[in-house]
């Protein structure tokens, strides 16, 4: 799992860090204290973290994350392996919480992709398909016909 080191390392070097989903809101927490720490000055008078975490929406309510959203504000929260109206109820609490965080979630197929798209308005849409290891695609179409057929 990418952590508070990496995060802040490709952040430093200009990119945006991501922090995996770690399980708990209490173990997010240590790792966005590290982040904080190791940023420094690079991090004060900005209006989000400039760090990404992932959350796992499936088998995690939002509530429970909402005030450490509130509170670090991270510049992108992607959110994966939800359903559309699970993925819907995470980008409102997260828009309530730091309407400044951008959101990305990751979806796998072209029905699920654009009724996201529709419902959540994130700002990105991270698509993965069956030849990126399953994790409940696997028999998606992949990537190479994927992209195009969501663009379309």
């Amino acid at each position: 799992m990418a952590g508070s080191n990496l995060a802040t390392a490709v952040t430093r070097a200009g990119g945006i860090g991501q922090i995996g989903f770690n399980g708990s809101p209490f173990a997010m927490e240590q790792e966005l204290i590290d982040v904080k720490q190791q940023l420094g000055n690079l991090a004060l008078g900005l209006a989000v973290l400039p760090i990404g975490i992932g959350i796992i929406v499936q088998s995690t309510p939002h509530p429970s994350w909402s005030s450490l959203i509130a509170e670090y504000k991270p510049a992108l929260v992607w959110l994966s392996f939800g359903t559309t109206q699970q993925s819907y109820a995470w980008t409102m609490a997260i828009r309530d919480a730091s309407p400044e965080t951008k959101i990305w979630i990751q979806t796998g197929s072209v029905a699920t992709a654009l009724a996201t798209a529709e419902l959540c308005a994130p700002d990105g849409l991270v698509l993965q398909g069956g030849d990126a290891g399953g994790h409940g695609n696997a028999e998606a179409a992949s990537i190479v016909s994927l992209i195009p057929e969501v663009a379309d």
